[in-house]
């Protein structure tokens, strides 16, 4: 200790371990073996540690910059489709969108047109219905 005086009963079991046989090179070797074990598996710990830190903060700084983006309204290319007579038809509609809006729905239904269409068969192979149940 640092010069500090011991209780009683610690002193005794330190006289007690000064007192006793030095313990064998195996059993030295196998403790320094397991503290060096042990050392190197903090070590790995801390990596891991630090790149799930590193990656978490990476996910927050994008998902900060994304929200704190200014919105841009994505830029269709009305040129590509015919979308004046969807566009118009939209109109008609009155729905009460905005013109940004009847534009992109206009896109997506030229796009769609394009299409084919494929039913998804289900039921049993003798050719009779089966009611599909969730």
């Amino acid at each position: 200790m640092t010069g500090e005086e011991l209780p009683r009963d610690l002193e005794q079991i330190e006289r007690s371990l000064l007192g006793g046989p030095e313990p064998s090179a195996w059993l030295r070797s196998r403790v320094l073996d397991c503290i060096n074990e042990d050392l190197h598996r903090s070590e790995r710990v801390a990596f891991w540690q630090y790149a799930a830190a590193i990656a978490a903060l990476c996910i927050l700084v994008m998902n900060l910059s994304l929200s704190f983006a200014p919105r841009h309204q994505v830029a269709f290319s009305a040129h590509a489709y015919e979308t004046g007579s969807s566009a118009e038809t939209i109109r008609q509609l009155q729905l009460g969108l905005p013109e940004n809006e009847i534009q992109r729905q206009s896109v997506l239904l030229a796009a769609g047109e394009h299409l084919t269409l494929a039913a998804r068969p289900f039921g049993s192979s003798t050719g009779t219905p089966t009611l599909r149940t969730q």
